[in-house]
């Protein structure tokens, strides 16, 4: 999803990347939110597998992103924010830029939510990092 400034989306299904290098799910950019609306972009779930140098959640300038906290969902259902095998490049370093996360948010008003109705029993986000070279 990219939202630049304008407009919103709100979706009651998923993002799922599986495999691949450098995935982006949500991109945002803060700016005006229709009336109607409270974020920039709300969805109920982002799932992340086997990803490499991969940054799920994007956003800044003021972007509001809320990922669903299961509220209202069937039991058993997914939701939040859950990422499996993701890792990152042996050769990433400061210059190159690669790296793997969740989310990243930057610049004032700037709001990634991801909330849990219950705690997590087995971890929902799983990186494999590697050593960076400070070239």
């Amino acid at each position: 999803m990219y939202i630049n400034t304008q407009g919103s989306v709100k979706s009651t299904g998923k993002i799922e990347l599986k495999d691949g290098v450098g995935n982006l799910a949500i991109f945002a950019v803060g700016g005006a939110i229709p009336v109607a609306g409270t974020n920039h972009v709300e969805v109920r779930e982002v799932k992340a597998t086997d990803t490499k140098n991969s940054v799920l959640i994007y956003g800044s300038t003021g972007a509001q992103v809320k990922l669903s906290d299961g509220t209202g969902l069937p039991t058993g259902a997914t939701y939040g924010l859950n990422i499996s095998g993701a890792t990152v490049e042996a050769d990433a370093s400061t210059v190159n830029k690669k790296d793997s996360g969740a989310a990243f948010a930057t610049d004032a008003g700037t709001v990634i939510t991801i909330n849990r109705l219950t705690k997590e029993t087995t971890p929902n986000i799983s990186i494999t990092g590697t050593k960076v070279n400070r070239c």
